[in-house]
């Protein structure tokens, strides 16, 4: 088993946002045992991790990043693709949890799961359009006839 910790985790979205992008750094311990208790070198037997993202616990449903392997200790930059609508006010849920995997292609078991809760906050809302608007511009139309027709002229006046 091994330690993952969640050091920043950021959240954008747009207006009445068709989904959402959470950014941020993912810190873990590498395993230093197999499960039968025998020495494992992180350095030498992983071959990467698998991060898991979701809603819920356990229910990882916002997809895997796969992540190299690395020495006793890792770090990784993660973004983390969220479906959905989403407005003010409404809350996102991120649970992040990471396998390892060794150079035979064993799996580990989940890791600790870690939990960040997001209110969106939409500060660049877009305004609506202007109402009641006039336009008043001091013109003369000036127009005559004649066997061609009308002709007409504009000009401004001050």
């Amino acid at each position: 088993m091994f330690k993952l910790l969640l050091t920043a985790l950021t959240l954008l979205a747009a207006p009445a946002a068709l989904g959402a992008q959470a950014t941020g750094t993912i810190s873990w311990t590498a395993p230093t045992q197999y499960v039968d208790g025998s020495p494992l070198d992180p350095s030498r037997e992983i071959a990467g991790y698998t991060i898991y993202s979701g809603s819920a616990s356990r229910n990882y449903d916002y997809g895997t990043i796969e992540v190299g392997a690395g020495g006793a200790t890792g770090q990784s930059e993660v973004v983390i693709e969220i479906p959905g609508t989403f407005q003010n006010g409404d809350a996102i849920n991120i649970y992040l949890a990471m396998t390892a995997t060794d150079i035979q292609g064993d799996i580990s078991m989940y890791s600790n799961e870690v939990y960040k809760s997001f209110e969106v906050v939409i500060d660049n809302l877009i305004p609506g359009p202007p109402t009641s608007v006039d336009l008043s511009l001091p013109i003369t139309i000036e127009c005559t006839s004649s066997t061609n027709g009308v002709r007409c002229s504009v000009t401004p006046t001050n």
